[in-house]
């Protein structure tokens, strides 16, 4: 390691250094963006120099959540709508270029726990269940997995290494400054990544001022016994009534900071309250706990996909220009590539799925199997008229049905056993469900979708694909398929109402015979086998 130049215990030194500038250099102004899907959200100028990784916190705006979770609440462990939550992430997964399938969540207990997060980790603590608990720092330098860490108050600490290409994300409470998760952090850098603390950037992330921070004494005591005096005295100060302290976390992580090494130029405080600004921010003291929680995020940026910030500028005029682009794009190849292998991993899965259904039952409750992948020029006109940007990380977060497996069966029943049975497999990850069987479209449209999740195995590891499964009858199909290629949606609903009404009728008299075949079969299952339960 090279030698520092830096006296890491001139304490005295630092604070003057903060002190003597007209606006102290040590804190940052948070810039606040707006995302090309309208998620605001903020970042820091420290960080935006460093070109090899992209950022963000999250703010209280852009999301669905409702009530005192309003509404990029970021958390499942509230009592909030586990669906509102899966959106909230998608969308802020999306304002920063990625997918919740990328990314890690922490699983914070205000403990100095630090993890070394790997390929395998992808999708923990959003799309599918951790393999860890208590802990609250995570570094990595496997790019594109995005590390995610909570906060209401608390202090977020931000680590980025552009020399040893390694970055950490921190949860820092008053328990995990005293316990100097700061330096935990920068020890797991050097330790797995062989990190310089001399060319680690670091930024302390909004939280609780010491103004909004009242303490108790035996919490301001284990500060005042943690630091040196001359740093204990600018870090605990009087508070308004006997007994209590005011406690400045932000300075606090700042002198940990300073002694594990980090030089005080690459160390930036953002000088936001979020009990201040509870307005914009999840304050837990403004709002009494109740309220949502917000998140710091942050990735290694791929070096194998295109710089696509906005790809339809160089390369896109139209539908066309984006078949050839693509056609001869080996980003988008391989994309179309991982898609074909998703598909791949489905049909085998619903093919063993059926064979073991018949050999237990003595029949297939699947009678066909149809699988796709969308074309350039498809995919091209959805995102055109979806609004989104025309890239090809736009089409990795916005588009769900790129993979597309269609399955048919006999009989309704048969639709929602097959369902079952897949989602059921440990490694299918359920993203989102419409069922228009129960609730069909307005024009008679139904079946079952499923928007699941699926690992895809290659040389490089493993990675995870969506794919859209629709699954049908016959009947159901057979009606799809004929008001598909009548193309009348080109009309307009409003110029052909007759049409709109016919087909739906005809949608309502299939669904019925649907019904009454799925009876049928019932019936004859109980003359054939008296001694057994009805069929489902």
């Amino acid at each position: 390691m090279e030698s520092l130049t830096w006296n890491k215990t001139d304490t005295d030194a630092v604070y003057a250094y903060m002190q003597e500038q007209e606006r102290p250099a040590y804190m940052d102004t948070v810039r606040s963006v707006t995302a090309e899907n309208g998620v605001p959200y903020l970042r820091f100028p420290m960080l935006e120099s460093e070109s090899f990784i992209e950022h963000g916190f999250s703010t209280r705006k852009g999301g669905v959540s409702t009530g005192i979770y309003e509404s990029m609440n970021l958390t499942f462990n509230l009592e909030d709508d586990p669906e509102n939550v899966s959106e909230n992430f998608r969308r802020m997964a999306a304002a920063l270029h990625t997918v919740p399938e990328k990314m890690v969540y922490s699983k914070q207990t205000h403990t100095t726990n630090v993890l070394k997060i790997e390929e395998h980790h992808k999708g923990m603590g959003i799309v599918r269940e951790r393999d860890f608990d208590n802990i609250d720092g995570l570094v990595t330098n496997v790019p594109g997995i995005c590390l995610v860490t909570s906060y209401a108050d608390c202090i977020p600490l931000f680590f980025a290494d552009s020399r040893d290409q390694c970055i950490g994300l921190s949860h820092s409470g008053w328990r995990g400054t005293v316990g100097n998760i700061a330096q935990v952090t920068v020890e797991a850098l050097i330790r797995e990544y062989n990190a310089n603390p001399a060319y680690i950037k670091s930024v302390i992330g909004p939280g609780i001022c010491r103004g909004c921070y009242e303490v108790s004494e035996d919490v301001a005591v284990q500060f005042q016994k943690k630091y040196l005096p001359q740093e204990a005295e600018h870090i605990v100060t009087p508070g308004k009534s006997v007994g209590k302290y005011q406690l400045d976390l932000q300075l606090a992580n700042y002198y940990n900071l300073i002694h594990a090494g980090i030089y005080p130029e690459h160390i930036a405080v953002a000088d936001v309250c979020t009990c201040c600004n509870s307005d914009l921010l999840f304050s837990h003291r403004a709002t009494k706990g109740r309220r949502g929680i917000l998140c710091g995020m942050m990735y290694i940026k791929e070096k194998d996909m295109i710089d696509d910030n906005n790809l339809a500028q160089s390369l896109l005029v139209n539908k066309e220009d984006f078949r050839k682009t693509m056609e001869t794009n080996a980003r988008f190849q391989e994309l179309m590539m991982m898609y074909r292998c998703a598909i791949r991993e489905i049909q085998t899965k619903l093919e063993i799925l059926n064979d073991e259904f018949k050999t237990k039952n003595q029949r297939n409750p699947i009678d066909s199997i149809r699988t796709r992948v969308k074309s350039p020029a498809s995919i091209f006109d959805k995102m055109q008229r979806k609004g989104f940007e025309v890239s090809i990380q736009s089409i990795v977060n916005n588009l769900n049905d790129v993979a597309g497996v269609r399955v048919v069966c006999p009989f309704i029943s048969d639709i929602y056993a097959v369902a079952n049975m897949l989602i059921s497999q440990d490694d299918v990850e359920v993203m989102e469900v419409k069922d228009y069987i129960k609730n069909p479209k307005p024009n008679g449209y139904r079946s079952l979708h499923y928007v699941v999740i699926i690992p895809i195995y290659l040389s490089s590891g493993k990675e995870y694909m969506k794919v859209e499964v629709q699954i049908r009858t016959i009947a159901m199909n057979f009606w799809a398929s004929l008001e598909h290629q009548m193309h009348y949606k080109q009309f307009g609903n409003e110029e052909m109402p007759e049409i709109v009404n016919e087909l739906t009728v005809c949608a309502d008299t299939i669904y019925n015979t649907d019904v009454h075949m799925q009876e049928i079969r019932e019936e004859i299952h109980r003359l054939e086998h008296p001694e057994c339960l009805p069929v489902e």
